[in-house]
């Protein structure tokens, strides 16, 4: 009898760690867009080459949500979410790896950006609220095609701006096939 006691209690004990132990989240980070408490999940990468400096290239960089698409020119079609940053990168073939940060005297040197912005619910038709990005840094780790982007800032409000995300890019080359450009909004 003084076994079935003893044994009992440790059955307990190990039914609850069995339960316990399959219901931890994942630690991953999700693809998403945050600005204050909006969020939103992010399904592409775009990249622009849209000038070259002295220094580097500018690329017009852009994490969308799920209802925006591409035209076959770059150009945004549909509705959602989208963080855009006006990055100068050190190589001509998509964004270097490397943290960037906000360049506040408009030089362009290599691995700042400028020209930040969000828009939370954005339609082609428009009229549409963008608010600049104000502070932050934008770390991108390249992998030829494959980036992992993650973002933290203010933006013009005084909200707080995350963004991350792990996949593919489009590579839009403008310099090259429409002389220096920028994408219309």
């Amino acid at each position: 009898m003084k076994r079935i006691y003893v044994f009992i209690p440790i059955l307990a004990l190990l039914a609850g760690l069995t339960l316990t132990g399959c219901s931890k989240e994942s630690d991953d980070p999700t693809n998403q867009l945050s600005a204050g408490k909006t969020k939103s999940e992010i399904k592409n990468l775009a990249l622009y080459l849209s000038s070259q400096y002295t220094n580097g290239y500018e690329y017009y960089f852009e994490l969308v949500s799920d209802g925006i698409s591409f035209g076959k020119d770059g150009t945004f079609q549909g509705a959602g979410s989208y963080v855009e940053f006006m990055v100068v990168s050190s190589v001509n073939d998509g964004v270097a790896s490397g943290d960037y940060v906000f360049d506040e005297a408009g030089t362009a040197p290599v691995f700042t950006y400028s020209g930040a912005r969000h828009c939370m619910d954005w339609t082609k038709a428009g009229p549409n609220l963008r608010t600049n990005i104000t502070s932050g840094t934008l770390s991108v780790t390249r992998d030829n095609s494959n980036y992992q982007i993650s973002f933290s800032g203010l933006d013009s409000d005084g909200k707080k701006v995350t963004a991350y995300y792990n996949g593919s890019s489009l590579f839009y080359d403008w310099l090259n096939t429409k002389g220096s450009s920028s994408p219309a909004r």
